[in-house]
């Protein structure tokens, strides 16, 4: 899928979420996270060790494994029963938060445990300059292909 510059799953984590970044409700839809960190300040990575309290599970492999010629479809059941699943809180509200890469953009998507999801699509797409941090790593939105500079050769540098 990277080669082809199809669907790649960064990031994706299943549970009892914390409230996303410039919300105020538990498992707000991402697009509150998008409008309040289209800038370039870096946030913490979502979600992080900071949120001691949530219990939620690393879903990232077992996501990228249930997609199919770049595509990936969840009915509106629990989620809990997918493969390389399992229910960290039973009893409690849980959600889906996924952050993936299509055709070289960055989106991401959140929805509540019974709730489908179909990926991917125009309008998880992050703003231009979104920032988002995976393993430590900072992801920055751009629309345009990452350009790369030569090296000066040693004839450009007046050598004969």
């Amino acid at each position: 899928e990277e080669d082809r510059r199809g669907l790649v799953i960064l990031k994706s984590v299943y549970g009892r979420l914390p409230p996303l970044p410039g919300s105020t409700t538990p498992m707000a839809t991402a697009s509150a996270r998008r409008r309040s960190s289209g800038g370039l300040a870096t946030e913490p990575e979502f979600p992080g060790e900071e949120w001691g309290e949530e219990r939620f599970i690393l879903v990232t492999a077992p996501v990228q494994y249930l997609a199919e010629d770049s595509k990936l479809q969840l009915f509106n059941s629990s989620k809990a029963g997918l493969p390389g699943f399992c229910d960290p809180c039973p009893g409690e509200e849980k959600a889906l938060y996924v952050l993936y890469r299509f055709k070289g953009l960055l989106h991401e998507v959140c929805v509540r445990d019974n709730s489908a999801l179909t990926i991917p699509l125009m309008r998880d797409k992050l703003p231009e300059f979104a920032t988002r941090i995976v393993n430590g790593q900072a992801l920055v939105q751009s629309s345009s292909a990452p350009r790369f500079e030569r090296p000066p050769s040693a004839s450009s540098q007046g050598r004969t």
